[in-house]
């Protein structure tokens, strides 16, 4: 897995309530930031799945509970 990185602007309140919480964690600010977007965001689709896979599971995320 590659690693990139990126630069995130945050108010000030955010960000000592964070770091607040890295520290009690200890944890750095990095990986406590990198473990809340990976629980926020929905889990990726399998690199190996034939390649219409990914297209439908994305159409179906935009159906209702009824349609599926």
């Amino acid at each position: 897995m590659s690693i990139r990185t990126i630069t995130v602007t945050v108010p000030d309140n955010l960000y000592a309530q964070l770091k607040q919480q890295a520290q009690s964690a200890a944890q750095t600010l990095d990986d406590l930031v990198v473990q809340i977007l990976t629980r926020a965001l929905p889990p990726g689709v399998e690199p190996d799945l034939p390649p219409t896979i990914p297209t439908e599971l994305r159409a179906m995320e935009q159906l209702s509970d009824e349609a599926l």
